[in-house]
């Protein structure tokens, strides 16, 4: 029993992702007339990449939520692949057209092991193409520290969404966030309002054990007054801890 659990744990490795309910596949003459305004598109080898593994999972979530916003679809590369050789020199590739023209492609160079920050790196590539509404001025000095003084009425009373990076000045995952946290909040502030907390301060003590903060860093979402979600850690790459939080605000964007 133990010997077979662990070949088929070995070979889950090798299995393809199961087929996307929400992205199907095209051919290049379906490339050539796409004309949605805007769609993506996920060129990628064969099915039983690493890449598609781990990529195609996150697509199809996201689909299932956007299909009606943005269109989905993936193309498998031939081999050897003669109408698109310009986009196999990746593992895979995200490209995302506006009305048959290519607007720009991101190559896979990086992924992660849960299906949320996956879906974290492809919120971010079609982030200008999910909010509607890019009328609010970025905070250049990114995000402010609040209090438990005034943690009621920046948070729980806002009318926004609220994004909360609970930190600490001893924390180094908590330091190596905080220039990216920053660099988010002015990008994203069309989106959310951003704060940071001292999770240390004596001040701060009420907010900390009603929210049962233990870790840091740790970043909530509230909206109405209410915590929606949140993620403790921090990754050094900036786009996975964006991706991240748009995670989180997906429901808003």
């Amino acid at each position: 029993m133990v010997f077979a659990a662990c070949v088929l744990f070995v070979a889950k490795g090798f299995l393809p992702p199961p087929d996307p309910k929400f992205v199907p596949a095209i051919d290049y003459a379906q490339l050539q007339a796409l004309d949605q305004t805007p769609c993506i598109v996920y060129f990628y080898h064969k099915s039983t990449d690493a890449s598609a593994r781990a990529m195609m999972p996150a697509l199809d979530e996201l689909a299932s939520r956007f299909k009606d916003r943005i269109g989905f679809y993936r193309y498998q590369f031939s081999d050897p692949e003669q109408n698109v050789p310009q986009k196999t020199d990746y593992q895979s590739m995200f490209t995302i057209y506006d009305s048959g023209r290519e607007i720009q492609s991101y190559p896979v160079m990086q992924m992660a092991d849960h299906l949320e920050d996956n879906e974290g790196l492809i919120l971010v590539m079609l982030e200008k193409f999910l909010v509607a509404n890019h009328t609010a001025v970025a905070r250049p000095g990114g995000a402010p520290f609040i209090t438990g003084d005034d943690f009621q009425q920046r948070v729980l009373n806002s009318s926004r969404p609220v994004i909360v990076d609970f930190t600490s000045a001893t924390c180094p995952p908590c330091q190596m966030l905080k220039p990216q946290y920053n660099q988010i909040a002015a990008k994203d502030s069309q989106l959310a309002d951003f704060y940071f907390l001292d999770n240390d301060s004596p001040a701060n003590h009420s907010i900390v054990h009603q929210y049962s903060v233990s870790a840091t860093p740790t970043v909530m979402l509230f909206y109405n007054g209410q915590p929606q979600g949140r993620f403790s850690g921090a990754f050094n790459n900036s786009d996975f801890n964006e991706g991240r939080i748009l995670s989180l605000l997906q429901p808003y964007l």
